[in-house]
């Protein structure tokens, strides 16, 4: 009984290491894919708070960089629907702080 609560007690250390590391690897990663995700939806408002009327807002182009250890920057292209129906296109810009998780600098040129 003695050696099975020792056995134990050993992997949990390594357990508890594993994932630490994980979180270390994913804050020092060169890129984060929560950055692609998180200034897909940052755009997306972007583009409804200047177009109101904007429909269907996809983000058709992503490509993320590392911008130092705290920092991912992505950029691509986009399409709406205006009000007609007519699609337009967009490009953008936005940051992503891998500490806060959260975006910043979102810039969005109609």
């Amino acid at each position: 009984m003695n050696l099975r609560s020792s056995t134990i007690l050993l992997f949990v250390p390594a357990i508890a290491w594993g994932q630490s590391s994980f979180d270390d690897l994913r804050n020092q990663r060169s890129t984060d894919p929560f950055a692609v995700s998180a200034c897909r939806d940052s755009v997306a408002t972007e583009v409804r708070s200047r177009q109101p009327m904007a429909g269907n807002v996809q983000v058709t182009d992503a490509d993320a960089s590392s911008a130092g250890s705290t920092r991912t920057d992505v950029s691509g292209k986009g399409t709406f629907s205006g009000t007609a129906g007519a699609a337009h296109d967009f490009t953008f810009r936005c940051s992503y702080d891998l500490q806060k998780q959260a975006t910043t600098s979102v810039s969005v040129m109609l």
